[in-house]
């Protein structure tokens, strides 16, 4: 085995035992930053917009500064990444602080913008999602497969969310990634004086307007 090689079956990421403190500070001087160049309203208004190219600049600053790869870092199966990626209790503590963040700034979490934030591919996501995993775990019982359904899980309920306040991106987000389906509504007239339902009939009708896919239970 050559001394390359070696390194490469020990390697285990770098040290970031300290993720939260360190996310904490990226994003403090990202910030200070944005309201340097911009003031304090206008800097709130560009990071607190929906679907924020702003934040979306956050999440790259954070991957920059902490979870791209060094120099003389060891890369190899084409990982852009410093995160050891067999320690999905670490990966999944970086998922809850994304996620934070996103609540914290009127964003909606999702898998593209993970990578983004991370270094780590949707396709390596993915295949953890399918149960394929190293080291002889058992597929959809492993914990990579566990935790990423759970990623997706809360992706789905925030656009479930946009969807109930009848935006039609998330409807068509929901359709086009959870298989979502949309089913027509028929509300009978009584008479000329309108309705034969209450408005509040009327919003359970609305909300019963989204219908979520069956899915087998996990």
């Amino acid at each position: 085995m050559s001394d390359r090689t070696a390194e490469i079956e020990t390697y285990k990421g770098a040290d970031f035992s300290d993720v939260e403190n360190d996310i904490a500070r990226l994003v403090n001087e990202y910030d200070c930053e944005l309201v340097r160049k911009h003031g304090q309203d206008e800097a709130k208004r560009l990071m607190f917009a929906p679907q924020s190219m702003t934040f979306k600049g956050l999440l790259k600053y954070i991957y920059i500064n902490l979870f791209k790869l060094r120099k003389d870092d060891i890369k190899y199966n084409n990982r852009n990444s410093r995160i050891d990626y067999a320690d999905i209790e670490l990966i999944d503590r970086i998922w809850n602080i994304y996620t934070s963040l996103c609540y914290e700034r009127n964003q909606k979490p999702t898998i593209l913008n993970f990578s983004v934030l991370t270094g780590i591919s949707r396709d390596s996501i993915d295949v953890w999602k399918n149960g394929v995993y190293r080291n002889g775990e058992d597929g959809a019982t492993s914990a990579h497969c566990h935790t990423v359904k759970k990623w997706y899980q809360e992706c789905e309920s925030g656009l479930v969310d946009s969807a109930m306040t009848g935006n039609p991106g998330g409807m068509f987000l929901l359709k086009a990634s959870f298989g979502y389906t949309e089913q027509p509504q028929r509300i009978e007239i009584a008479a000329a004086g309108g309705p034969a339902v209450s408005m509040q009939e009327l919003d359970e009708l609305r909300k019963q307007h989204l219908i979520a896919p069956e899915k087998p239970e996990l």
